[in-house]
């Protein structure tokens, strides 16, 4: 493989793209379509053997297709839009495109870089301009506070392992900006008050301490660092977090709210359940779309056990309403060859920094996926950027 014809516009719109990301939601669209033209016609330039298809390309073939007719099934079936679909196709043929593209070292590094000032600024605004956090802590594009808090983790997860298993290998100013970019991700996500993500970000940094403290075997040393760490906390007046007391005050999976609206989901799904009512209609379901479901199956209807939503709370429920089984089906083949390339790109020891973060992504996606949806918008864009990379990885070992 040439690695110079891997420097072509394709890859500075990516970066382009990566930039505006999860701020500006008009330049987002025109450089993604700009992209994946780009690539169309640069793909035309490699030989044969560069673009032969492997078993991945089957799978997101496979996904786009079943999500086209899922949308025509919503238009002709339930005289409803299939808007929601071409978010899946955005970030599907994004992900596909990655997974085809070969990029050295030095490109990995530029696209992280891309991704670490896309919230790098934006983040150190939102301390400024939202000192209590909560609610307003939202980034343009990515938007509502808990996406918002997702993608910033989801950002965390990409940037902390590859600063930690590369860090001899990149620049000193590259370890500050990382450095610095983590510390206010972290503030962030804290503020966010989103407990999901909060959590997420604790479990991430002790598996990455855990990884060190096993590959360095440096078991004395930072056990008396957590030690004294521990023993300066108690002995102090500093308190912790407000969002560690959202864990003892509501339910672990969002309480009898979201509990609610995990029932309406059950039986909307159960009303449809081979393809769906397509995406982005489950806020155009009401009580009578499900109520004959439940009467059929409880013997009676109580309304207040059932929640109308904007969405379904919860990444699973998102697929199985919106698609049914058969979108749901190709859903989590994706996950188990992702998991099966994360395994086989982890036996070739040298992309341990992609290992630690695509699995990283998978919890986020499918641990806060129980009670958020996580695989949608500028979100699923950013973890297809890592999954994609994953195959990637494994595609130009299997040339060589």
């Amino acid at each position: 493989m040439d690695e110079s014809k891997q420097y072509n516009v394709s890859f500075y719109l990516l970066i382009a793209l990566l930039l505006v990301l999860p701020n500006f939601e008009a330049p987002k669209n025109i450089i993604l379509v700009l992209f994946i033209l780009a690539f169309l016609y640069e793909q035309k330039q490699n030989n044969k053997k560069e673009t032969r298809w492997a078993w991945v390309d089957y799978i997101f073939f496979v996904w786009i297709v079943l999500d086209i007719i899922v949308g025509l099934n919503a238009i002709i079936f339930h005289d409803m839009p299939a808007n929601g679909s071409k978010d899946l196709l955005k970030f599907l043929i994004f992900g596909w495109i990655i997974s085809r593209s070969f990029y050295v070292d030095k490109q990995v590094a530029l696209l992280l870089l891309a991704v670490l000032l896309s919230v790098l600024v934006p983040s150190i605004l939102l301390i400024f301009s939202c000192p209590n956090g909560g609610a307003c802590i939202e980034l343009n594009s990515a938007g509502h506070v808990n996406h918002t808090a997702i993608f910033l983790v989801s950002v965390y997860a990409i940037l902390l392992p590859f600063l930690y298993l590369k860090f001899s290998r990149i620049k000193p100013i590259y370890r500050v900006l990382c450095i610095i970019t983590l510390i206010v991700l972290a503030y962030v996500i804290t503020m966010s008050m989103s407990r999901a993500s909060f959590g997420l970000l604790v479990i991430i940094n002790m598996l990455t301490l855990a990884h060190y403290v096993f590959l360095r075997r440096k078991f004395t040393q930072v056990l008396t660092v957590l030690i004294l760490g521990f023993v300066i906390l108690f002995n102090s007046d500093i308190k912790p977090p407000l969002v560690v007391y959202k864990f003892d005050n509501t339910h672990i999976f969002g309480g009898e709210g979201r509990e609610k609206i995990r029932n309406f989901s059950y039986y909307a799904f159960k009303t449809n359940p081979i393809l769906g009512v397509g995406f982005g209609n489950f806020i155009r379901l009401g009580h009578d779309d499900i109520k004959g479901a439940v009467i059929k199956d409880k013997g009676v209807y109580d309304k207040t056990m059932y929640w109308p939503f904007a969405h379904p709370h919860n990444v699973y429920y998102t697929y199985l309403v919106s698609g049914g089984l058969v979108i749901t089906s190709i859903f989590m083949i994706f996950w188990l060859y992702l998991f099966k390339s994360i395994l086989q790109l982890n036996r070739q020891k040298r992309e341990g920094w992609l290992v630690m973060s695509g699995m990283y992504s998978s919890m986020i996606i499918l641990g806060i996926g129980w009670v958020n949806t996580t695989f949608a918008h500028e979100g699923a864009l950013l973890n297809m950027l890592i999954m994609g990379m994953i195959f990637s990885k494994n595609r130009q070992n299997a040339l060589t």
